[in-house]
């Protein structure tokens, strides 16, 4: 497999194991997910980020197309996402177009070969407790404290084998956090986030290096991560160690209301 294949796998194992941590840990949303084009549809609820396809092939037959569909009308979705990546062959792209999708957005992937080199850091990453956690991955996002947002901060907690980090002051006040899920023989390394009065103090890059220094302990293969294209995240994984690996594009088309099925 090539690395492209190795991720866009690890992306819809990681997507599964948020599907069943729902489905284990809370009743609402009903989550609930199936094989889609080579990869994996899920839903964890109507407003949610993680309502959407992940690691489809480069072929998206009319049929799959179909089945994604009817997969989230049934579930009562509002929009049909596909996140692909650039291997979308040109047939899938006019089927995409033609049946209404749109761009909605990029993610750039960056990743680093196991093992690697990591230098020291002035911080010493602790694990965190699930509400630590959740309030430290919501305030740094300036999240809203009820819906979707805190749910899926407490589900990412509960991930498989997930190993789930924060940098603490003097005072004992958590800086920032940041996750490492095992999926397959790749590291997810997601959720960073840190507080906005902590910024600019090596906290993100304290938190990746310690990921790293955990994956290679695992003898896990890579290190993935998704990011803003130009963000502060991209530049910090970039100095860590990290390259570029391609752009993840989602494709999105509207639900009319009216077709939400059971």
């Amino acid at each position: 497999m090539n690395p492209i294949q190795i991720i866009e796998a690890g992306a819809a194992r990681n997507l599964l194991d948020y599907v069943q941590a729902f489905q284990l840990w809370t009743p609402k949303p009903a989550a609930s997910a199936m094989p889609c084009a080579g990869g994996l549809a899920a839903y964890t609820g109507p407003d949610s980020p993680l309502t959407t396809v992940k690691g489809a092939g480069p072929e998206i037959q009319e049929s799959e197309i179909d089945a994604a569909e009817l997969f989230f009308r049934r579930n009562h979705a509002r929009q049909v996402i596909f996140e692909c990546a650039p291997w979308l062959t040109e047939a899938t792209v006019e089927r995409l177009t033609r049946r209404g999708y749109t761009v909605a957005g990029t993610e750039v992937v960056v990743a680093a070969a196991l093992p690697c080199a990591v230098e020291a850091t002035v911080h010493s990453p602790v694990e965190l407790t699930q509400d630590d956690w959740a309030r430290v991955f919501t305030a740094a996002f300036a999240l809203p404290a009820e819906g979707i947002w805190p749910l899926l901060a407490r589900m990412a907690w509960r991930l498989p084998g997930a190993v789930n980090l924060g940098v603490v002051d003097a005072d004992g006040q958590v800086m920032g956090c940041a996750q490492l899920a095992p999926a397959g023989e790749i590291a997810v390394l997601g959720n960073d986030g840190t507080l906005p009065a902590a910024r600019g103090q090596g906290v993100q890059t304290a938190l990746i290096r310690e990921r790293l220094r955990r994956a290679m302990a695992s003898e896990m293969q890579w290190a993935v991560a998704e990011v803003a294209g130009g963000s502060s995240s991209e530049k910090n994984y970039l100095r860590c160690g990290f390259e570029r690996v391609y752009v993840r594009t989602s494709w999105k088309k509207e639900v009319d209301s009216a077709q939400r099925t059971k």
